[in-house]
């Protein structure tokens, strides 16, 4: 979700999942090192645009989950995922979860509490986002 995030929060771009990457050394990108075929049964279903829904605010627009079967494995493939040019309307894009390295789901604790008079409100996400796109 963070690497969908930043994509949508830049000017979109594709994340291969399954291949192992590392910063290039000449410019300033990623190279692939290795590809690690993921299992078939991983094959895009709803359950990858529901976790963007459930995990990045606001949701961008257009995210596609394509499975391409890798050619000397046909059990494996990589999974490609879309994430084209947001409109700046939408942007900044915020994570309210990540996984772990363990891939359990962590939650990001990133919140604004103000003081109004006697009580004090919290933001919810929505209401961030609004002040952070009036720069306040």
């Amino acid at each position: 979700t963070k690497d969908v995030s930043s994509f949508a929060n830049w000017r979109g771009g594709i994340i291969v999942v399954g291949a192992a990457s590392a910063p290039a050394a000449t410019y300033q990108r990623n190279e692939v090192q290795e590809i690690r075929p993921l299992p078939a049964m991983l094959t895009p279903t709803d359950r990858y645009s529901h976790v963007i829904r459930e995990w990045v605010y606001p949701v961008p627009e257009g995210i596609e989950f394509k499975w391409h079967p890798v050619a000397t494995d046909s059990s494996g493939g990589l999974i490609g995922v879309y994430v084209p040019n947001q409109s700046d309307e939408l942007r900044p894009f915020l994570v309210a979860h990540h996984p772990s390295e363990a891939g359990k789901r962590i939650d990001v604790v990133f919140g604004l509490v103000q003081r109004l008079g006697a009580t004090t409100k919290t933001e919810t996400v929505g209401e961030l986002h609004t002040l952070l796109k009036e720069g306040r």
